[in-house]
């Protein structure tokens, strides 16, 4: 609803932020991830709200998109805000997940982890965004073996063909 009112990022993690303090009067917050990119001048900008940073892969390059802000419905207002910018002229792939994922715990109480993340990104970022998402779950479940889900999972892969 936000991202209608406005294309300006600050604003909307700024106005998010009012909206979550407000309706759980600081007892509980979010964390968000919000991102853009411009065909025309190619420029990909973000600003990460305390998520756990989505990766980016271009030009055989690995990224974390780490870059923003602290967690929203805490603080009023946010004690610093940034926005980043980076110019992508190749074809590029973002991958972001909850920490479920990275958390997951092999018998040996082992956390996958962001490594094992990285590493998969870096063998299989190239590939059908199905053959990737089949290999990942695959890896997550030969990692874990017969240990449970500690957490809800959930990523989003999204590629950009320029």
């Amino acid at each position: 609803t936000l991202a209608r009112q406005t294309e300006n990022l600050k604003e909307i993690v700024e106005e998010l932020n009012y909206q979550v303090l407000q309706n759980a009067q600081g007892e509980n917050f979010i964390t968000f991830f919000v991102a853009t990119y411009q065909y025309s001048n190619q420029q990909f900008s973000y600003i990460n709200a305390g998520h756990n940073p989505p990766f980016l892969a271009y030009q055989n390059h690995l990224q974390r998109l780490d870059q923003g802000t602290t967690v929203l419905g805490i603080f009023s207002p946010l004690p610093f805000i940034a926005e980043a910018q980076i110019i992508l002229r190749d074809d590029f792939f973002i991958f972001a997940y909850t920490d479920g994922l990275s958390e997951i715990i092999n018998p040996d109480d082992e956390q996958f982890g962001e490594e094992r993340i990285a590493k998969s990104l870096q063998t299989y970022s190239q590939k059908d965004l199905q053959v990737f998402h089949n290999q990942i779950i695959a890896e997550i479940n030969h990692f874990k073996q017969d240990m449970p889900y500690p957490d809800d999972i959930t990523f989003l892969s999204c590629k950009i063909n320029t």
